[in-house]
């Protein structure tokens, strides 16, 4: 069933109020289960370094999958990460070899701040589908850590979260470059998803038919230079699915704690005392 614009105060109640009460939400009980492989692919900045142990640890101890690669997608310059990833069984990858285009290509500077790095990874998640092994991989975020036992598979639905988060901007450019409206006017801007390799390409040969030019072109092409924050790959990959493939999904609240970086010290407590409410956790190094 799609979610709708009309559906989006419903939704909440029964995502976020009756489901988990009723015992319905699956991660949110922890009690998810698949046998479906996934890979994971974590775009990464030395700075990340701070929150990535946290982050791979959480995935290997609650991931409800069998596990492959975890590739962590960095600039060939960050010596701490490469070296991270030799000593935690990650795979290092050089962003380079899976960007569809150059950052220098790149010039997004809305109100005069240079925000093309942050368009470039996005670029880098959806060109995932050419580094990873597995028919369905998860997209994740480099300062989230789960707190409990989680699948994003179940009955051959993808568990899809979604936010509280509402940027008109995301769906504006939505429209601009599918030219049609995302009917979704619930988030889904969660820090992680699960995406099909499939569903990916098809996502990208629409934009590619809608605008004549390739997919990543389409993107920034129509970025909005008066907006700091005016593309979501959450947001486009999210509202694909609920337009072309709504009955492919299960959807869940995402339940998670965003904090500051200065409370990392107590990181460890944090994610103990927070699996009772959260399903995750954020230390966002970002300033909005």
């Amino acid at each position: 069933m799609r979610i709708n614009n009309l559906s989006r105060e419903w939704t909440f109640k029964w995502t976020r109020g009756l489901k988990p009460r009723l015992g319905l939400d699956l991660n949110q009980r922890g009690r998810g289960q698949s046998n479906d492989k996934l890979e994971v692919v974590i775009p990464c900045l030395d700075k990340d370094l701070a929150t990535l142990p946290l982050v791979i640890d959480s995935l290997r101890e609650f991931l409800k999958h069998p596990l492959g690669n975890i590739y962590i997608v960095s600039p060939v310059s960050a010596r701490d990460t490469a070296i991270f990833c030799r000593h935690n069984d990650c795979v290092f990858v050089d962003e380079t070899k899976i960007a569809p285009v150059e950052k220098r290509e790149i010039h997004h500077r809305p109100k005069g701040r240079d925000r093309s790095g942050w368009i470039y990874q996005q670029l880098i998640k959806l060109n995932a589908n050419s580094l990873v092994k597995t028919p369905f991989f998860l997209v994740w975020d480099a300062d989230t850590a789960l707190t409990k036992p989680q699948a994003y598979l179940h009955r051959d639905k993808f568990v899809i979260n979604h936010s509280d988060e509402y940027h008109q901007a995301y769906y504006e450019i939505y429209q601009r470059v599918t030219h049609e409206e995302a009917r979704s006017k619930v988030s889904f801007i969660t820090h992680q998803m699960i995406w099909s390799k499939d569903i990916l390409t098809e996502l990208k040969q629409k934009l590619e038919a809608e605008n004549q030019i390739e997919w990543y072109r389409a993107i920034i092409d129509n970025l909005d230079n008066n907006r700091k924050s005016s593309f979501s790959e959450y947001e486009l990959y999210g509202n694909f699915l609920n337009s072309y493939h709504p009955n492919s999904f299960i959807l869940e609240y995402w339940f998670n704690a965003s904090l500051p970086r200065n409370s990392l010290g107590e990181a460890s407590k944090i994610l103990t005392d927070s699996a009772a409410d959260f399903k995750s956790v954020s230390w966002h190094s970002y300033k909005k």
